[in-house]
């Protein structure tokens, strides 16, 4: 019984990570300037840049998102990476 609790916790955990990488690239593309994690975050409802920033890494690791320069964040006051589509 354990054993199925845990996998079913694991596929929920999975379907709401994918979940969060499609909301992720779908904002991504109506922005051609790209998005920092904290504007993703805020543009997709969430008070924290952590409900993007673990995803945007993994989207980029994917080969799904990539990198594109700096913006200043006024809330941290330092320079944060802005992601964008990559385009293949």
């Amino acid at each position: 019984e354990v054993n199925m609790i845990s996998t079913q916790v694991e596929s929920l955990q999975k379907l709401d990570r994918q979940k969060r990488y499609n909301m992720i690239l779908d904002k991504l593309k109506e922005c051609i300037d790209g998005m920092t994690a904290r504007e993703l975050s805020e543009a997709l409802g969430f008070k924290e840049r952590n409900a993007t920033a673990p995803r945007l890494t993994e989207l980029e690791k994917q080969g799904r998102v990539k990198t594109n320069g700096t913006r200043y964040d006024e809330k941290t006051n330092r320079n944060v990476a802005v992601y964008a589509l990559e385009v293949k």
